[in-house]
C-alpha cells in the first residue's frame, strides 16, 4: 500500500507508524535490548526499501534490483518490525508459564529468580528484604521468600510508608534496596503507585543496580540512598 507510486503520503504514513513502533517499544521494554534493535534495524530496512524501490522504478536498474525492492519486501520488513517484540513476548510465556489471566503479583522467571538470589545476597542484618511501590505486584517475590517487606502504597496508590518514614527505616538499617517494577509516565496519575512520592524519592536518590543483579531491564531495582554497595 505504501509502496503504490501514488506521492509521498503513503510513505510518509509509513514512516510515522514505524517511528511510532519503534518508539512505543522502547517505552514498553524500559530500554532497548536485542529485540528491541531487531524492530529497530527492521523499520530502517522497511524505509530504505521503501526509497530503494522509487529507484528502482528508473527504466536503468535491473529486473533482480526491481523484484528485491517490490512492495512485498517493505511489507516483510514492517511486519517484522511491527511483530518482533510481541513474538519474543509469547515466547518467553510459553517458556516461564505465565499468562495474562490476571495472576495479581506475577513475576517472570527471569525477573523472580535473580531478583530473589541478588537480595538473600545482600539483605545483610537488614530486616526488610526489599521495599516495593505495591505489594500486589511483588507478590510473587513474598511468596517465594517468605521474608518481610515495606509497602510503599494501599489501594488506588495511597502512600502507606511516607518518604519520611522509609528514611527512618534506611537510617536504622531496616531495608537496603527498593524494587520499582513500573516507571511513572510523563502523565502522572494519582492512582499509580509508580507516581508516588517515596517512589519517586527512591528514583531520584537511588542507585539503579538491576543488572548487576541480573535482571532484564533498567530501573527497577535500587539501592537505597545511604546504603554502602
Amino acid at each position: 500500500w505504501a509502496a503504490e507510486p501514488r506521492g509521498w503520503l503513503r510513505p510518509a504514513a509509513l514512516l510515522i507508524a514505524l517511528a511510532a513502533v519503534v518508539y512505543y517499544g522502547e517505552r514498553l521494554l524500559y530500554g532497548t535490548p536485542g529485540v528491541w534493535w531487531i524492530s529497530f534495524l527492521a523499520a530502517l530496512a522497511a524505509l530504505a526499501a521503501l526509497a530503494l524501490a522509487a529507484l528502482a522504478r528508473l527504466p536503468a536498474l535491473p529486473a533482480t534490483l526491481r523484484s528485491l525492492l517490490a512492495p512485498g519486501a517493505v511489507l516483510a520488513l514492517s511486519l517484522v518490525s511491527l511483530l518482533a517484540i510481541s513474538v519474543q513476548t509469547d515466547i518467553r510465556a510459553i517458556k516461564d508459564h505465565v499468562t495474562d489471566a490476571g495472576e495479581v503479583g506475577v513475576l517472570p522467571g527471569d525477573v523472580l529468580n535473580p531478583l530473589s538470589s541478588y537480595l538473600r545476597t545482600h539483605q545483610g542484618t537488614a530486616r526488610y528484604e526489599v521495599a516495593a511501590q505495591s505489594a500486589t505486584q511483588i507478590g510473587a517475590l513474598i511468596v517465594k521468600d517468605a521474608r518481610p517487606v515495606v509497602v510503599l502504597t494501599s489501594y488506588a496508590a495511597k502512600v502507606f510508608t511516607t518518604t519520611a518514614e522509609l528514611k527512618r527505616k534506611i537510617a536504622a538499617g531496616e531495608v537496603r534496596y527498593a524494587f520499582l517494577n513500573a516507571p511513572c509516565p510523563h502523565l502522572i496519575s494519582p492512582k499509580n503507585p509508580a507516581c508516588s512520592p517515596p517512589a519517586k524519592w527512591i528514583r531520584a536518590h537511588g542507585t539503579d543496580v538491576s543488572r548487576k543483579a541480573g535482571l532484564p531491564h533498567n530501573k527497577v531495582l535500587w539501592r537505597l540512598p545511604g546504603v554502602a554497595p
